[in-house]
């Protein structure tokens, strides 16, 4: 059950916008060439598309899945991305966590609550796992970088997940 109607539209943006800042402060938490960025913001704009349909029964997800997608296609993306404080993105987008954490407690189901928990921080995870750390030409390197692990670990504290699912 959704009370879609429950929410501020001050709410409904944050609530559409916090997937695509979770995988933009994820994506800059770890510096990346020009060439690994690129991958980095096509996958994060495909995950939206892709990931979407696996919570095909979550109204907020599905709500709010196009509002995220036309913001990942936006040029406001490739512009941010050249931000050079990572820092201060990550603790912005951990405030956000909480405050969306707080805002779902209060109008909605666990269940959808979880899951569009487990939607938004799965874009950070495809930010991550987009461009390999590599040691030469892709070989010795790490999906995921200790940075955007830490980002991660802090993203999914601040929206109360236990674990990776």
């Amino acid at each position: 059950m959704s009370a879609m109607t429950s929410y501020t539209p001050e709410e409904l943006d944050l609530l559409s916008r916090l997937p695509a800042h979770i995988g933009f402060a994820v994506m800059i938490a770890e510096r990346a060439s020009w060439r690994g960025r690129r991958t980095e913001i096509r996958e994060l704009r495909a995950a939206a598309t892709k990931t979407a349909p696996q919570y095909a029964d979550n109204a907020l997800v599905q709500q709010v899945a196009p509002q995220v997608a036309d913001l990942l296609e936006s040029d406001e993306l490739v512009k941010r991305s050249r931000d050079k404080n990572a820092g201060a993105v990550l603790a912005a987008v951990v405030a956000q966590c909480a405050q969306v954490a707080g805002i779902l407690a209060a109008k909605t189901t666990p269940a959808e609550a979880e899951g569009y928990k487990r939607f938004a921080l799965g874009l950070g995870m495809e930010a991550a796992e987009a461009h390999a750390d590599a040691e030469f030409f892709g070989i010795g390197g790490q999906t995921i970088s200790r940075n955007e692990r830490k980002a991660l670990d802090e993203l999914r504290e601040a929206l109360g997940l236990r674990d990776e699912e």
